[in-house]
């Protein structure tokens, strides 16, 4: 356990964990640990505060990570968005025009914000959303996070709660713990 009590010093909430850790089962803080590392090499910034959230709260965290990890990946990549608009549309003269005109940079910053307001629609529309715009009363739907060792999925929800500040959950190439 000595690999939790790392990430556990390094913590702005060191005694808050301490505390909290000490009072965990054995099973809870093998499950700690397996979650923190994997959210550690999925790019969490603070993996032990998504970690504790999904053990002491049985909220699937590392599936919510996944999920707007993603999200923002495909925020965050305005020149493969830009590829898949031109396989779709096949046109896209007017963006040529536009990075003519304002440069790639500046293109690439709106393309960004834009596919971000896309990204929160589709978080409080659709996989947080109460599926107001169903076809019929008996159509529904959401995202589960599903694992091989377990046979109880659990749904993904709140994806809004975390997206407003998302990006500062992602460590930085440099960060390392």
């Amino acid at each position: 356990m000595d690999k939790i009590l790392k990430y556990i010093e390094q913590s702005k909430y060191k005694e808050y964990y301490l505390k909290e850790f000490e009072i965990l089962s054995e099973e809870d803080k093998s499950s700690l640990l397996n979650l923190v590392e994997k959210l550690d090499k999925a790019g969490a910034k603070e993996p032990l505060s998504w970690a504790f959230s999904e053990v002491k709260e049985n909220i699937p965290q590392f599936g919510r990570f996944l999920v707007l990890h993603e999200m923002f990946r495909i925020i965050n990549d305005p020149k493969g968005n830009l590829s898949m608009a031109e396989d779709m549309d096949g046109d896209i003269s007017l963006a040529k025009k536009i990075i003519d005109d304002y440069g790639e940079k500046e293109f690439n910053t709106f393309l960004k914000a834009f596919t971000k307001g896309v990204m929160w629609s589709v978080a409080t529309d659709i996989i947080d959303g109460t599926n107001e715009r169903a076809f019929s009363d008996d159509a529904s739907w959401a995202i589960f996070e599903t694992n091989e060792l377990s046979n109880k999925p659990r749904i993904i929800q709140g994806i809004h709660e975390e997206f407003y500040d998302f990006e500062e959950e992602l460590k930085d190439e440099n960060d390392e713990i």
